[in-house]
């Protein structure tokens, strides 16, 4: 597996959709495509596009979901 963890204090999303999209296609070129990929988000705002939750192979986790109230 492998993990993408962002952590910016930026105001708007700083990963996209389509960036994911593109490592994801660059592994599987690489023959590493079978192995998925967390994305972990804990910045606030969120910094991750919430699209990229939709991605095949893709696990986006954030706050909301590591720390549940």
């Amino acid at each position: 597996a492998s993990a993408i963890i962002v952590a910016t204090d930026a105001m708007s999303p700083v990963v996209t959709h389509s960036m994911v999209e593109e490592a994801c296609r660059a592994r599987a070129l690489a023959g590493e495509g079978g192995a998925p990929v967390l994305v972990i988000d804990v910045s606030v705002p969120r910094n991750v596009a919430p699209d990229v939750a939709a991605l095949a192979g893709v696990e986006l986790m954030d706050l909301d979901r590591l720390h549940p109230e």
